[in-house]
């Protein structure tokens, strides 16, 4: 039958269906998957994991898009997975307070080791030897060590039992309980490069000496 009166037709709006392409060869069980959005309506994105690096979203068109909200863009669209590489920080603490900081891709190798401090009669190292794979943001400290040398003791044609002694740098050491015999001589001094040798006091020489 005919319409016989007045009526008010209204218009139905019906949210048009968009396709989202996800682009992620980074992550196969994610990539080339769809999903359909209706315009105007809600939507959660997936969030990616990936080894070494920190997921930051699905770029359209140059722009990170909202993880949740209402969709708003009128066309079927690939997104494409972004990432950013994990890094950690090397820290070398060397004696004296001084700091060297280097940035190393997480599980990287840190191949340039800064030097090591230089001063007689000490070796310094690092306390960590290893750099090959950072997994961990690290402070490495300087350690400091006081070298050690040997004295060799030439009797001359005389005799005693000990033959040669340790001394540590930069600490005390006692030479006049080293005493030779030898028939018909009395020993009146240890000498080094024909000088008479100061028997006690702090070792500052940096080497082994006879």
């Amino acid at each position: 039958s005919g319409i016989t009166g007045s009526t008010t037709v209204n218009e139905v709006r019906t949210p048009k269906e968009y396709t989202i392409t996800f682009k992620a060869p980074e992550n196969p069980s994610v990539d080339g998957k769809t999903e359909t959005v209706k315009f105007n309506s809600d939507y959660t994105l997936p969030t990616l994991e990936r080894e070494n690096y920190t997921f930051t979203g699905w770029e359209y068109n140059g722009a990170i898009v909202a993880s949740t909200g209402k969709w708003n863009i009128a066309s079927d669209v690939t997104l494409t997975a972004s990432w950013v590489e994990d890094f950690y920080t090397v820290t070398f603490a060397y004696q004296g307070g001084k700091t060297e900081t280097i940035t190393v891709k997480k599980g990287g190798a840190l191949t340039q080791i800064p030097a090591n401090t230089v001063e007689t009669g000490y070796t310094f190292a690092w306390s960590v030897t290893d750099f090959s794979k950072i997994e961990s943001n690290m402070v490495v400290q300087e350690t400091k060590k006081a070298n050690t040398y040997k004295i060799t003791f030439d009797v001359n044609g005389g005799n005693m039992e000990t033959k040669t002694v340790t001394v540590t740098y930069g600490e005390s050491y006692d030479l006049s309980i080293y005493v030779p015999t030898r028939s018909g001589y009395k020993f009146v001094s240890w000498e080094e490069s024909g000088k008479q040798f100061t028997l006690t006091g702090t070792w500052t020489i940096d080497g082994d000496i006879t």
